[in-house]
């Protein structure tokens, strides 16, 4: 994680509950705010309750298959790949 530039973390019912995934995004967030930049990458992939930490930050939500290519193309354009 540490030589990573973004750390994506696929947001469900199942794993805002997960332990290890809290741990990473803590891992993250830290890293996010000790940096300045943006770390963290939440990708929606099903409704879920957003963390609190997560309700301020924008996110990429492919929660609905319609949108799904409209979607990736905009993440794209924002980390500058496409």
């Amino acid at each position: 994680m540490k030589l990573s530039r973004y750390i994506a973390v696929v947001l469900s019912k199942k794993s805002i509950g997960a332990p290890w995934v809290k741990k990473e995004l803590d891992v993250a967030m830290n890293r996010e705010i000790a940096s300045g930049e943006v770390v963290v990458l939440p990708l929606l992939y099903e409704e879920c309750e957003l963390p609190e930490f997560l309700k301020g930050k924008l996110y990429a939500d492919f929660s609905t298959p319609e949108e799904y290519e409209a979607v990736l193309g905009k993440l794209l354009r924002r980390l500058r790949i496409s």
